[in-house]
């Protein structure tokens, strides 16, 4: 297991392996747990990576309009990440702030397009997500269920697809490594990233 010996070389590390969860599905980093403040109450959720802006520290995933989770961001816009990779023992949380991005702006349509009909059937539930129901099935209309779907036949999932983009100002790194666990935290201030070590 390799050790990484300058705060450089793990931020680095850091928004490469960010970045590969994005190109490759089966990387450890692919589905983070974010967590939302709902009601005074924390709410976790596992959700995908879908994309990263390393330029301008943004993350994003999708999610419903009708979810839990947008209610939460609307109130609170303060997002938490966090992503652990069993092969590294790489431990990364990460605090943003997060915005909502409606149908019809530019981000939410490049992110649409760019979605796969399999994965658009899940915005085409009749229902809100977590709605309480008799039948699992009975939330899809008949043409969904099937193994094989095209983009014309998820197109009435678009009205309730949203985009969370989240700006990252924080990012707690840990490793527990076989010659000791070793911790270092980075805060964006002043438009720099500027890093500490931290006792784990």
């Amino acid at each position: 297991m390799k050790w990484m010996g300058s705060l450089e070389e793990i931020k680095e590390d850091i928004w490469r392996n960010l970045l590969a969860a994005v190109d490759k599905k089966n990387t450890a980093f692919r589905h983070p747990v974010v967590a939302t403040i709902s009601d005074g109450i924390p709410v976790q959720r596992t959700v995908v990576l879908r994309n990263i802006f390393i330029s301008n520290r943004t993350l994003l995933f999708h999610t419903d309009r009708r979810s839990l989770k947008v209610r939460d961001l609307e109130a609170n816009p303060h997002l938490s990440w966090l992503f652990y990779d069993d092969r590294s023992r790489v431990q990364l949380h990460i605090r943003s702030v997060a915005q909502i991005h409606d149908a019809g702006s530019e981000l939410h349509e490049n992110e649409w397009n760019s979605t796969e009909a399999a994965e658009q059937r899940m915005y085409c539930v009749t229902e809100p997500p977590g709605t309480p129901v008799e039948d699992p099935m009975e939330v899809w209309p008949e043409k969904f269920r099937k193994p094989s779907l095209t983009l014309d036949d998820t197109s009435m999932g678009k009205a309730n697809f949203r985009v969370v983009s989240a700006e990252v100002d924080h990012m707690d790194w840990l490793q527990l490594h076989p010659e000791g666990e070793y911790r270092a935290i980075f805060e964006w201030k002043d438009d720099r990233w500027q890093g500490n070590w931290v006792c784990p």
